[in-house]
């Protein structure tokens, strides 16, 4: 598992990553770290919202917070940017040692906040 301190170094990207051909979509260093680190679920569920989702696959940008709860349930919530909640995924369970972490995907490329 990883912290929120392990994300706090992440800063823009020198390499991308994908999971073709099941999605289109690129991704950072800091979301590979994630999936890399016990939470390939997280990946895979946020690729297949933005891939597959008529909703989100219309945005240009779109903004996905996590955020777990001290009851280990957690919620992803994808808005435009502005506030605009376009979906929401609950979770029963998650052992993600971290509360929040925000990504942010445009052109194509899902990436950690602070890559942007």
């Amino acid at each position: 598992m990883f912290t929120a301190q392990d994300l706090s170094g992440f800063c823009g990207t020198e390499q991308y990553f994908h999971m073709r051909p099941l999605y289109s979509s690129n991704y950072t260093e800091g979301v590979q770290f994630i999936g890399s680190n016990g939470a390939t679920w997280m990946l895979t569920d946020i690729l297949s919202q933005l891939e597959y989702n008529p909703l989100l696959k219309k945005e240009e940008f779109v903004c996905i917070t996590f955020q777990k709860n001290q009851d280990c349930m957690a919620t992803i919530t994808y808005d435009d940017g502005n506030g605009n909640v376009l979906e929401t995924q609950e979770y029963d369970y998650t052992d993600c040692g971290v509360s929040e972490i925000k990504f942010f995907w445009t052109n194509g490329v899902l990436m950690l906040a602070s890559e942007y």
